[in-house]
């Protein structure tokens, strides 16, 4: 019911660049005359209308989707047996809906932590979203890890039985060359996406 977290990834092969934009859920955008928040386009018809109406505010194309919800992406992060994260500050935070206290430094985060962590990023702000944003970038490049090359039919089978996605097993054999590439090098670069209309 809730949208808490939304990314834009865009994937470059041979150039081994992954581009990532964090959305706030709360920006306001015209969904099919109304003014809507990217949350509000979600809870009203889900993700036909939020792809739609993050394509018209970012003027881009949106190939495939990935969504989850709180339980399924703990579970999808606990399925890596959670992942290195680098915290740049001792955190903690206490509030009705959550508590979150981790040390400065790297550190194994497994799945309710990270949901936690996640989500005490989304409260601040701009900055808040660009460290979310560093975070999946320090998830995706372990997932796209050499080590991972030959589990990655295993780790799509986990993923389209566990979350809701449109990526189908036609998709993920026509591209396993491209995921090959990126999973061949460990080195993955991320750059920020940036959009005329944000």
């Amino acid at each position: 019911e809730n949208l808490r977290f939304l990314w834009l990834c865009s994937f470059e092969v041979p150039e081994n660049e992954i581009k990532l934009y964090s959305f706030d859920p709360k920006t306001v955008v015209d969904s099919g005359g109304v003014s809507r928040t990217l949350g509000g386009c979600y809870s009203a018809s889900g993700a036909t209308e939020l792809i739609k109406a993050v394509e018209n505010f970012a003027g881009v194309k949106i190939d495939r989707y990935i969504g989850a919800t709180d339980s399924q992406f703990k579970t999808m992060i606990n399925y890596f047996g959670g992942f290195e994260i680098n915290v740049p500050e001792q955190t903690e935070y206490r509030s009705e809906e959550f508590n979150l206290m981790l040390i400065k430094g790297k550190q194994n985060i497994k799945g309710d932590t990270m949901f936690r962590y996640m989500r005490y990023l989304a409260l601040n702000g701009t900055q808040g979203r660009k460290q979310q944003s560093e975070v999946l970038m320090q998830i995706l490049s372990e997932v796209l890890n050499k080590k991972n090359t030959s589990r990655m039919s295993n780790i799509y089978s986990k993923l389209s039985n566990n979350l809701s996605t449109d990526i189908t097993i036609v998709d993920f054999s026509q591209n396993e060359q491209a995921l090959a590439v990126l999973t061949r090098n460990d080195d993955h670069h991320l750059a920020e996406l940036s959009f005329s209309a944000v």
